[in-house]
């Protein structure tokens, strides 16, 4: 048995979706409640050509733009593998988000052909697209999913760039109606509604834990066993991209990599099997790739040490630090592993009881890539 424990209730992916605020690109995830489930992206995963947009803003030396279809947030049945989808009437109100109209940029690697992207005009400053397809009842956005994401910076200029970008998750709850039987699914959602961050709001607590489990990071690399690990920590939210020598009006491919750890020894790089970074790879692997590794455990680690009180539920500070360092009390307390694997229990419990908490609160959620120059 896996000292991890199991996981009492997942979320589930109801659909994927994007909007973009100003300057600011984000995704919409559909999330319902499933319990006892074992939930994932799908394994093909699509982000990259999807959906998209861009927005224009005479003060920034650059656009951000994502190719694709505009859809809005669905609920959805599934009966005998058919699907019938049902836009959600108030997802519009819900974040003020109209839908955008289409433009043509070249890319990179065909600076000669130009795609189609979706671009905000007059007085609109925000656009809905749909990043993948939906899932059925056994799939989903929940612990251990991951995937990526794609997107663009479109420079108006020649020469070297910098872009700092931040990455931010809001909540939203919603009346949730379903059913699962054999052979057919059913999941309305309707009365969307943002989690606000007020003194009195005790389910924002479950946007906290959200912004924490789902983790973004700049590289996904595959081991000489062919197990993928990651690299390039986006560590609170916060992202800064070089690009050296561009050229106006050609798009800059930029992708991010998204996991949700199913247990919290992967997450702490402690598992014998899907530690999100390979904490003491072979000797045998590329100088490169253990190099890369090591950092990747190390800042993941510290992560966990800074941030705490939002991964785990139900565990003080003062406590949690006590099972994960020796030194809890320093102003820079350290990661112990071995203290933390002999502890892996009473902080797996922590960590489930958090994500039960996301599958409780949170039926949907918009992820926002905020862009600002530097």
């Amino acid at each position: 048995m896996k000292k991890d424990g199991t996981k009492s209730t997942k979320a589930k992916l109801a659909g994927t979706f994007l909007s973009l605020a100003s300057v600011a690109v984000a995704l919409i995830l559909a999330i319902g409640l499933g319990l006892n489930r074992t939930l994932g992206w799908l394994s093909s995963n699509n982000a990259s050509t999807a959906t998209g947009m861009s927005v224009r803003v005479s003060e920034m030396p650059y656009e951000l733009a994502v190719a694709g279809n505009s859809i809005g947030a669905l609920s959805y049945t599934k009966t005998n593998g058919s699907y019938v989808a049902t836009p959600i009437n108030d997802f519009n109100e819900a974040i003020q988000a109209p839908d955008g109209t289409p433009g043509s940029y070249a890319t990179k690697a065909a600076p000669s052909e130009f795609n189609t992207y979706y671009t905000t005009s007059g007085s609109d400053n925000t656009i809905i697209w749909r990043l993948t397809d939906f899932m059925d009842g056994e799939k989903g956005l929940g612990p251990g999913s991951s995937g990526s994401i794609t997107f663009y910076i479109l420079p108006k200029t020649n020469g070297p760039l910098t872009v700092t970008l931040n990455i931010n998750l809001e909540g939203y709850s919603a009346t949730v109606n379903q059913y699962d039987i054999p052979g057919h699914y059913y999941f309305k959602a309707s009365d969307l509604e943002k989690i606000e961050d007020t003194p009195s709001n005790t389910k924002y607590k479950s946007v906290r834990y959200l912004n924490t489990h789902l983790l973004f990071f700049t590289e996904k690399m595959t081991n000489k066993s062919n197990k993928d690990h990651y690299a390039g920590l986006i560590d609170n939210g916060k992202l800064e991209l070089s690009f050296p020598n561009c050229t106006a009006n050609v798009l800059e491919p930029v992708t991010l990599y998204w996991i949700w750890p199913n247990t919290f020894s992967q997450y702490i790089c402690i598992s014998s099997s899907g530690s999100i970074a390979e904490a003491h790879p072979d000797e045998s692997e590329e100088s490169d790739y253990k190099t890369a590794q090591s950092s990747a455990t190390e800042s993941i680690r510290t992560y966990v040490i800074n941030n705490v009180t939002n991964i785990l539920e139900g565990i003080s500070e003062q406590d949690a630090l006590a099972l994960l360092s020796s030194n809890p009390s320093a102003e820079n307390p350290v990661f112990n592993e071995t203290l933390a694997n002999s502890n892996i229990t009473e902080l797996s419990t922590g960590y489930n009881n958090a994500d039960t908490e996301i599958g409780t609160n949170v039926h949907y959620f918009l992820m926002t890539l905020t862009s600002a120059t530097n």
